[in-house]
């Protein structure tokens, strides 16, 4: 993945970070009264259910403001991230979405990624052209805060930051998988991941925070995730072994949610039985997994991004009830709240919407609610439930 990562940011001229002031990023007058935000989300695939309530959170925040902010109307364009073939989100489809919204010249923002690390492809693109990116799901760590070499600079070409989220990083995910750990007494853990970005960063940091402490890495294997189910779905046969010769009492897999995420916690779990078993937000996102985990959910605690339940979420899910039939995923709101901080941006711009300077500005002002933090969740009856202790 870190391979393709820079292949194509090198293809496309993007590598390169600069430093400098407001002149760093691209300005492109629009014309009209007339805004459009692109969205890009995975619409198959395993993320496909909370990818479609994301987008018609979206949507309905747009209809609440009647379509408008300030003075502009505002359209809105939904775009497919994921692979055909796969139903994952792929670099090349990404990228494609990104450039979309650049060359369209009535763009003011993009609304993407939802899986982690996908934003690596599009943020260098999107601020090569100057357009705010929102996204309500992705939490890689590299975009925000100091991680892998280079980061999180090298992604900003225009040397400003035209990035936010809704949820928080990846940085914060580290510490709460940490504070896990030592809380069920953890002191020999065994780490896996799948060879991705996004997995691979948040092992890095999770090695780089034990240190001093009393949890000790006593092994780590980057593992070739095996896509076909059809065959059957191979897991390294060392990998339990290797976890049980070096006397693991905890296994963390970090990585993508497939068939092969879960098939690699089984397996453990099938031979060291008595090994707690750790996973990170993109397992929990992924809704299929409490029942495919088996006899491994049991002694599986995950970390995730712990969906709001105030007052204004309480309002969120009854208006996409009303408006849909249906209640939304509860990571729906996450989307709401992306299309909120960009309606919200326009309208403080006010005359000068028209710049994406002013927009990108007005919208990092204020993004990422404090409120919003990382929890820990446990599987039960094929559900995820959380940790009341943690709320």
């Amino acid at each position: 993945m870190r391979r393709r990562l820079a292949a194509l940011l090198l293809v496309t001229g993007l590598l390169a970070a600069s430093c400098g002031d407001d002149d760093g990023i691209t300005e492109t007058a629009i014309v009209g009264d007339t805004l459009t935000v692109y969205s890009s989300a995975p619409l198959r695939g395993p993320y496909a259910e909370v990818a479609r309530d994301i987008v018609r959170a979206q949507k309905l925040a747009l209809k609440e403001a009647g379509g408008r902010a300030g003075d502009f109307s505002i359209s809105f364009a939904s775009l497919d991230g994921a692979d055909p073939e796969t139903g994952r989100w792929s670099p090349g489809r990404v990228a494609s979405n990104a450039r979309k919204a650049v060359q369209d010249r009535q763009t003011i923002a993009y609304l993407g990624e939802l899986e982690n690390g996908a934003s690596a492809i599009s943020v260098p693109i999107l601020n090569e052209g100057g357009i705010l990116q929102v996204s309500p799901r992705d939490t890689f760590g590299g975009l925000t805060a100091r991680g892998g070499r280079g980061e999180p600079d090298k992604y900003y070409p225009s040397g400003q930051r035209t990035f936010a989220r809704v949820v928080p990083g990846d940085d914060q995910q580290a510490t709460e998988l940490v504070a896990a750990l030592r809380a069920g007494g953890v002191q020999r853990l065994f780490l896996a991941d799948d060879r991705e970005l996004g997995g691979t960063a948040l092992v890095d940091r999770l090695v780089r925070l034990t240190r001093g402490t009393r949890i000790e890495i006593v092994g780590r294997a980057r593992l070739t995730p095996d896509d076909d189910a059809e065959d059957g779905i191979e897991v390294p046969s060392g990998l339990a072994r290797d976890v049980r010769e070096e006397r693991a009492d905890a296994f963390l897999y970090a990585g993508a949610y497939r068939p092969f995420a879960t098939e690699v916690l089984k397996a453990v779990h099938a031979a060291n039985p008595r090994v707690d078993l750790y996973a990170p937000d993109d397992l929990a996102l992924a809704p299929d997994l409490p029942a495919e985990a088996g006899a491994a959910g049991r002694r599986l605690l995950l970390t995730g991004v712990r969906a709001p339940d105030d007052g204004a979420a309480q309002t969120f899910a009854r208006s996409f009830q009303s408006e849909y039939g249906t209640g939304p995923h509860p990571q729906a709101v996450f989307g709401y709240r992306a299309m909120r901080i960009v309606l919200d941006a326009v309208r403080r711009a006010g005359p000068d919407a028209k710049s994406r300077r002013r927009v990108i500005r007005e919208a990092l002002a204020g993004a990422q609610s404090p409120q919003i933090r990382f929890g820990r969740f446990m599987v039960r009856a094929n559900r995820l439930v959380p940790i009341r202790s943690q709320m």
